[in-house]
């Protein structure tokens, strides 16, 4: 096919799809228009999937070589840039609402900087859909930077992002070349980026507020469409398992169960987790509703050790979300075993982690987020994300083995949901 025929068949996607999702279209409270909203029907959202795979497609076509060196500047001075805004908080110095905009001026003395540095800076963010400015050359909220500060998960999120996983990021090529192909956890990307000898939840751990933004950032990853909670919700049957109690293993501050136990009432809960996070977990479920309250409990307990009698007696599911993924082979099998030994008759083992799909069967966006998450594992713990045939390998590596007993994936997830039994 010629490039010509190519731009053809991209430009008509791009019509049908726009077309497909115009009728969807909505304003939220600020007066910002929403592509889509979150409760969008099933087909409006895979347009939406459809015409961001159209337009990078056309993008990358249209792409010279020398063109991708100037866009590959461009990409990480649009980050720099978020990152010095996120830092020294400008966002959150700007009035909400598509007309109401404020002078450079003001936000600098605010923020306590330079307004001739804040200008350059974030101007280069308006280039990434971040801010905007009037015809009066004041500053005003895009879209996208509305959205962000008025929702405290994503403005976590990004904290995270802009002052961990990009810096930890950058230091991944000298990582390799001193470090090799180390499985060791404290010869990572990190290692170089913190100048830390520990492991990354070792490290985490030591400060209250690095602990306080991990909580944070795993709340914002469920803002994300491709991580959402609604994704375990409707991805396992839950109903079917009646009166049962599922132990949240590494659960963090429990909005996984809370989610869980609000959607079904026959279900009780365990969280686990370390001691410092389970503190925050009181916090953040101290005002929840009592009906679901009195089905979640808490229990600090470290997901490399067995299980505790007064749980394992209780467990008819553990669930593992974004847990495996973390660990080295090795590791994993012995977070695994610990459960495995534990297991009374009948329980079983809920796994949502992803699955490396093989390069260009999934949409350009999806697989691209799959591989962000490979190498964020690379860069922070020396693992990996698995291709399908890992986890069978892993799964049936326990004493006595577990088998994949089911397994669902939705397009619009970026992890599948396993259910695992012993095999018998």
């Amino acid at each position: 096919m010629d490039i010509n025929t190519d731009l053809e068949s991209i430009a008509a996607s791009i019509v049908e799809n726009t077309k497909a999702i115009g009728e969807y279209r909505l304003k939220d409270s600020s007066g910002n228009i929403q592509l889509l909203p979150r409760d969008a029907p099933q087909e409006a959202q895979h347009a939406r999937q459809l015409l961001l795979q159209a337009s990078i497609q056309l993008q990358q076509l249209c792409t010279e070589p020398s063109e991708f060196l100037d866009q590959a500047q461009i990409h990480y001075q649009q980050l720099s840039a978020f990152q010095w805004l996120i830092h020294f908080q400008i966002l959150q110095h700007i009035p909400l609402g598509t007309d109401v905009s404020v002078a450079y001026e003001d936000i600098a003395k605010a923020a306590n900087v330079s307004s001739r540095r804040l200008k350059s800076v974030a101007r280069m963010a308006m280039t990434g859909g971040i801010l905007a400015e009037d015809e009066s050359q004041r500053v005003k909220h895009s879209r996208i930077s509305a959205q962000i500060v008025s929702e405290p998960a994503l403005l976590d999120w990004a904290l995270f992002i802009t002052r961990y996983s990009a810096p930890t990021a950058l230091a991944f090529a000298r990582a390799t070349e001193r470090w090799g192909d180390s499985k060791d956890k404290n010869e990572t990307a990190y290692n170089l980026a913190f100048n830390t000898p520990m492991a990354f939840f070792d490290h985490v751990s030591q400060s209250e507020e690095m602990t306080q933004h991990f909580a944070g950032y795993m709340r914002g990853q469920g803002r994300s469409s491709g991580l959402a909670v609604e994704h375990l919700i409707t991805g396992y049957d839950w109903a079917r398992l009646g009166p049962a109690h599922v132990v949240d293993v590494g659960g963090s501050t429990g909005q996984i169960a809370l989610m869980l136990a609000s959607n079904f009432p026959d279900l009780s809960f365990t969280i686990e987790d370390l001691p410092s996070t389970i503190e925050e977990s009181r916090i953040q479920l101290r005002d929840i509703d009592p009906s679901i309250a009195s089905r979640i409990s808490l229990k600090a307990h470290d997901f490399m050790q067995p299980q505790p009698h007064e749980i394992s007696h209780l467990a008819d599911v553990y669930l593992l979300r974004k847990i495996l993924h973390d660990w080295p082979t090795a590791t994993a099998h012995k977070i695994l075993q610990n459960l495995v030994s534990s297991m009374k008759p009948g329980a079983r083992i809920v796994v949502m982690d992803t699955i490396l799909p093989l390069p260009g069967t999934f949409p350009t966006p999806q697989e691209a987020a799959l591989r962000v998450r490979d190498l964020i594992m690379a860069q922070n713990f020396n693992s990996n994300e698995r291709e399908r045939d890992d986890w069978i390998e892993l799964f049936g590596s326990t004493t006595p083995p577990l088998r994949l007993n089911n397994e669902w994936q939705s397009m619009k997830s970026v992890m599948a949901v396993m259910e695992l039994v012993i095999q018998e």
